[in-house]
């Protein structure tokens, strides 16, 4: 009978040994693990993985200790963090999933691409007829710096100002006990209706509270949006948070992908991956349509309830009971875009979050959209976009 366990000794002999240093408390650090066990599931299972013990099962120094003295490690994904430099002096090919303002040019990192995330949530605004604009982060956090100078200049090119909350100087007052008070102050300060931009989903949570503590209505008076749209966060908070949702199962397949050639040759030069927005997923917190035109805010509110239908210009207008022409003139005046651009763009978006956010096959999401056949809507998709229906799916979910 022993002998029918030897095949599964000499495999497990020969899988590799990948150290991950990946928090899991968070959507971002689940999403990056969930695409690195997706790169080893699809290549064969070929590592084993050391990952650290559960909290309730071990004191944090004992752990990090324990880590730190693994040896016939193969290789390691992790978080920068200040404490690295333990594992960087392990001599064995290692990738860092960006976090801290640290540069290693000799290391594979794969970082947010700040500036398209920022460009997701100010086109989100927008959309919905906002031109007051606001940021809260955290100071001299680089990657929140990035979002908020990334938002700003966005907002700035395009003609509009951007307010910053700017966190007390001590560190005791940015206990949010403390903090919550200055926080709701400036809220109160700022022209409304205003779209509010948080750095992560954690400040978009406490920002929605400030707003409840100074009285200040959320989406009508401030409409927020967050990023990582980590769902256990954005769902426990009244209004429930709109977020930029980030490719972070891709994060974690390319970071796998990169430690695997670098396990070949270690010798390659380090590479640095941009991970993107996928899209925003909207929720209570920025349902607000800020539009003064009353025959364009009905323009809008008509695409937005028609967005499973393959409506025209011509049936906005005769919605409305206005010419074409008329329309179109009034919509490119308010919103930048002429009213077929934003038929088109609505529909986009809204096949891009069923191929995201559902299992659904192409078909389904064609039949529910309008759409007469899986050659039509892929036809309609490449068109906006550049790639078919699958790639993109494959793209944003991590298996590409």
């Amino acid at each position: 009978m022993a002998t029918e366990y030897l095949p599964r000794i000499d495999q497990f002999m020969k899988q590799k040994r990948v150290l991950l240093l990946v928090e899991a408390s968070r959507e971002y650090g689940r999403g990056v693990l969930r695409g690195v066990f997706s790169y080893n599931k699809l290549h064969g299972r070929k590592w084993m993985f050391e990952w650290q013990e559960p909290l309730y099962n071990r004191p944090f120094k004992q752990a990090q200790r324990r880590v730190e003295a693994l040896a016939d490690l193969d290789g390691i994904i992790m978080r920068d963090q200040p404490n690295n430099e333990p594992f960087l002096k392990k001599n064995v090919p290692i990738v860092l999933i960006d976090h801290l303002k640290i540069s290693h040019d000799d290391i594979p990192q794969v970082m947010t691409d700040d500036e398209e995330i920022a460009a997701s949530a100010f086109k989100h605004f927008l959309d919905r007829g906002l031109t007051n604009f606001a940021f809260m982060g955290y100071d001299a956090v680089y990657w929140s710096e990035n979002r908020k100078n990334s938002f700003c200049e966005i907002a700035k090119k395009s003609g509009y100002h951007c307010d910053n909350f700017r966190q007390p100087k001590q560190k005791k007052q940015r206990q949010w006990g403390k903090e919550q008070v200055k926080v709701s102050q400036w809220l109160k300060s700022l022209p409304k209706p205003v779209g509010l931009f948080c750095c992560n989903d954690d400040r978009g949570r406490q920002a929605i509270e400030a707003c409840y503590f100074a009285g200040v209505s959320v989406p009508d008076e401030v409409a927020v949006v967050g990023v990582d749209n980590d769902e256990f966060v954005c769902d426990s908070t009244l209004p429930a948070l709109s977020s930029v949702a980030i490719n972070v199962d891709a994060a974690g397949y390319h970071a796998a992908e990169i430690l695997d050639q670098k396990m070949k040759d270690n010798k390659k030069p380090a590479q640095r991956i941009l991970i993107g927005p996928s899209h925003v997923v909207p929720r209570q917190s920025s349902e607000i349509l800020s539009i003064s035109d009353p025959i364009v805010l009905e323009a809008v509110r008509f695409v937005l309830n028609n967005s499973n239908s393959l409506i025209t210009v011509d049936d906005v207008a005769a919605h409305l009971a206005v010419s074409r022409r008329s329309v179109h003139t009034r919509f490119k005046r308010v919103l930048g875009c002429g009213v077929h651009s934003y038929i088109k763009k609505i529909k986009i978006d809204k096949i891009k979050s069923l191929l995201i956010e559902t299992d659904w096959k192409i078909y389904q999401i064609a039949e529910c959209l309008g759409f007469s056949s899986t050659e039509h809507i892929a036809a309609y998709f490449r068109s906006q976009v550049g790639v078919n229906p699958y790639k993109y799916r494959k793209q944003h979910k991590g298996l590409a």
